[in-house]
């Protein structure tokens, strides 16, 4: 595993700004709709199954953070 100092700022600060854009969209509510696998300027509300998933994401996320 890479110790590196540099390359886990990195990972950890990329870590950090999906945990926002995750808790973002759950609070909002919305996801980009996607047709024909391209994302479109349209906002579509999240399934249940989205926040479930949004959801064990952040957690996941969270316990990463704790560890870094």
């Amino acid at each position: 595993m890479f110790t590196h100092k540099s390359f886990m700022n990195k990972v950890e600060e990329r870590q950090q700004r999906a945990l926002a854009r995750l808790q973002q969209q759950l609070q909002v509510g919305t996801k980009p709709e996607k047709i024909n696998g391209k994302t479109t300027g349209n906002q579509v509300p999240l399934t249940s199954t989205d926040k479930a998933r949004i959801e064990k994401e952040i957690t996941i996320l969270s316990k990463n953070n704790q560890i870094l």
